[in-house]
């Protein structure tokens, strides 16, 4: 076992080589694939990434809860249901609450949330191929700028995508290329929102944003103060493709 660093957030936790991933329950299927269970990432010294202490620095680095696909690799291989991975901080390229590549498979009842960080490339709540992909949440905590971003993703060959929630606790955050496969989005506004913020601004040039039969909720967290009058934005877009119901669906008390 080789110690490279130990300056994360938490001293007890080392970034150690995958020499000794074995034994924690951790998984590489290549350099730049880590499987963790349940797992936090955190910035280190030198802005990298660790997850819940293993170094997997670079922006090719993708995290996943769980990968059904790699039966030699990947642990848990039959339950890509049930995970949580947390970003606190460093750059990753994905992160994926569970991932299957196995027909069929259902990805269901996982959380990816979003404290801080970077994330190049896209966030999954579930990700299955073709099976079902539902009660996969999605946390955004963070005013962070994402590409890609997935609540239940069935691929091209079909599958069900049902009740998946997309839950904003930060204004500021921008979606570039694709907000997709979400039936349930719920806005909680901060204490520090104002008369004219925005929530979430999708930026995509190219992507239609679908937000029919989506059910939107709104929430209010401790110390908001607004006014009478003061206008909040939940979701914009700046290229004028956003796709909604001529009466938006509304639930009277969104939940977590």
């Amino acid at each position: 076992m080789a110690l490279l660093n130990n300056a994360c957030s938490n001293p007890a936790k080392f970034v150690i080589s995958t020499l000794a991933l074995t034994g924690l329950g951790f998984s590489f299927i290549s350099p730049s694939l880590c499987l963790a269970k349940n797992v936090t990432i955190e910035t280190c010294a030198g802005g990298g990434a660790a997850v819940d202490g293993i170094n997997v620095t670079g922006n090719n680095t993708s995290v996943y809860g769980n990968y059904t696909g790699s039966s030699t690799n990947a642990f848990d291989n039959n339950n890509p249901s049930g995970h949580v991975v947390t970003i606190n901080g460093g750059t990753i390229h994905i992160l994926c609450g569970a991932r299957t590549s196995k027909n069929n498979i259902p990805a269901n009842d996982n959380t990816v949330i979003i404290h801080g960080g970077t994330i190049t490339e896209a966030v999954y709540g579930g990700h299955t191929s073709g099976g079902t992909a539902k009660d996969n949440t999605v946390n955004i905590l963070a005013p962070v700028s994402i590409s890609l971003v997935y609540g239940g993703y069935t691929g091209t060959s079909g599958g069900i995508s049902s009740n998946n929630t997309l839950n904003v606790f930060a204004k500021g955050v921008e979606v570039k290329s694709k907000l997709e496969k979400f039936q349930n989005m719920n806005f909680f506004l901060p204490a520090n929102a104002a008369a004219g913020d925005i929530m979430l601004t999708y930026t995509s040039v190219s992507n239609t944003c679908d937000l029919r039969g989506v059910t939107f909720g709104v929430g209010a967290q401790p110390g908001l103060n607004l006014a009478i009058g003061d206008k909040v934005t939940l979701i914009s877009s700046t290229n004028n493709n956003l796709l909604t119901d001529d009466v938006l669906h509304t639930t009277p008390k969104p939940t977590l």
